[in-house]
């Protein structure tokens, strides 16, 4: 940074000078000395401006890349790239203080891709922002190629996934040669994905895989084919996704666990639990297996136990000896606990100990006094677990312990709880047990 600024001292032609200033002021930026950073930002400007409007000089300086505008629009370009909010007024600075600059256009799309990242993205300020890029020799190849990729991103979070997939196809037809092409074929093909269009999807997803076998977007597009495959809900489909899958697991990349995970989702819908159980039970013998993935894996071998052995098949070990191990971890976060808890209670039952079935209910619901349930998923196990408890007390003619029971879930303040409260009132009114010194409610009709 020093030698720049004493090569600008010394410059022997105001294109030298400019070059020095600019270099230093990159030095400035990057070690963090905005002062000096806005000083030589300043210098710039000055030695931009050094000759007649229209010299030879100026009109080189404005073509360089070297100017303030320059500067300032990297500056902007890789405070956005990190996420900065500061990021946002320096380029809209940028396009004030820079009509006419052949870069303008970075500016334009960056402001675009900036509006669409906010929490409640401004549509209609992210399309004024494309439209600024220009059209034929007032933007550059790059810039257009750039516009009409973030358009698609811009139709999907608009909502509009027809629009979305048109300007998809739009993209590959106009810029096959671009190195987005296998992104947004990827696009196009989740777009089909979430419209259901299941057959167009496999298709695109497949493409990726095909064309751009080695790209990281492969994996993904393998994963997904075999979700589209499985989701036509055919035994076909079923399993040219489980053979999918196995391609993708056996490239061994990240998405490896998942596929084998997905393999064992789809025997368990043909009926195939021993072959699905077989298939858990070897990925959670991989080392690199996230505690996460294992906690979801022992649910689930636990859900297959409990299917199997109400078939009479033989299990080399029960569904209620993994989840005890399981509920052993004291860190047991509260999700898994919930449903750790529930799947026992059902084993339990399966195998006619409706009394421990009871008490894995009770531990469940009782487990969220110190850590009570905060998302969808929470509650929905939550309730499970506690409209069980209802449901086997009411079994046992146990009306007291099933009204407070499900009292305590209506107390919650989940989804369920209006109709936990509701159960409550229903099963006192059913068996007289209110105590006299209030009046029981009118049941709602």
């Amino acid at each position: 940074m020093n030698r720049f600024q004493s090569a600008a001292s010394v410059a022997g032609s105001l294109g030298e000078r400019r070059r020095a200033i600019f270099n230093a002021a990159i030095s400035a930026y990057r070690a963090g000395q905005a002062g000096l950073y806005q000083a030589l930002l300043s210098q710039l400007a000055v030695a931009a401006a050094g000759g007649p409007e229209g010299s030879p000089q100026v009109a080189a300086g404005s073509d360089s890349g070297e100017t303030a505008v320059d500067l300032e629009l990297d500056r902007g370009l890789d405070l956005a790239a990190r996420r900065d909010p500061a990021a946002e007024g320096i380029l809209r600075k940028v396009t004030q203080d820079g009509q006419g600059h052949p870069r303008l256009a970075e500016a334009w799309l960056a402001l675009a891709e900036l509006e669409m990242r906010k929490p409640r993205p401004d549509v209609e300020e992210a399309r004024k922002a494309l439209r600024e890029v220009g059209e034929g020799s007032q933007a550059s190849s790059e810039a257009r190629q750039r516009r009409d990729y973030v358009e698609i991103w811009l139709a999907t979070v608009d909502g509009d996934l027809g629009k979305a997939v048109a300007l998809g196809e739009v993209f590959l037809t106009a810029w096959p040669e671009s190195v987005l092409v296998p992104e947004v074929q990827l696009k196009v093909a989740e777009l089909y994905y979430r419209q259901a269009d299941f057959a167009n999807a496999r298709t695109g997803f497949e493409k990726v895989v095909r064309e751009h076998a080695d790209s990281s977007f492969a994996d993904t597009a393998l994963y997904y084919a075999g979700m589209s495959a499985a989701a036509v809900m055919t035994e076909e489909g079923v399993d040219q996704a489980i053979g999918l899958w196995e391609e993708l697991a056996d490239r061994g990349g990240d998405l490896g666990h998942a596929a084998r995970r997905q393999q064992a989702l789809a025997k368990r819908r043909q009926g195939r639990e021993g072959e699905a159980l077989a298939v858990l039970d070897k990925l959670m013998e991989e080392p690199d297996v996230d505690v996460g993935l294992r906690r979801l894996l022992t649910c689930e071998m636990a859900e297959i136990l409990i299917v199997l052995a109400k078939s009479g098949v033989t299990v080399p070990v029960e569904a209620s000896e993994i989840l005890r191990e399981m509920l052993k971890d004291e860190d047991l976060p509260c999700l898994w606990r919930l449903r750790a808890g529930f799947t026992l209670a059902a084993s339990q039952k399966e195998m006619g100990n409706k009394a421990l079935a009871l008490e894995a209910c009770y531990d469940a619901v009782k487990s969220t006094e110190s850590d009570p349930p905060s998302t969808p998923d929470e509650y929905d196990w939550y309730f499970k677990a506690g409209f069980f408890a209802v449901e086997l007390l009411e079994e046992e003619a146990q009306w007291e312990a099933a009204a407070r029971m499900a009292e305590v879930l209506a107390e919650s303040g989940g989804a369920r709880a209006e109709e936990a409260g509701k159960r409550a009132a229903k099963i006192r009114l059913a068996h007289f047990l209110w105590d006299g010194e209030s009046e029981a409610p009118v049941e709602e009709p």
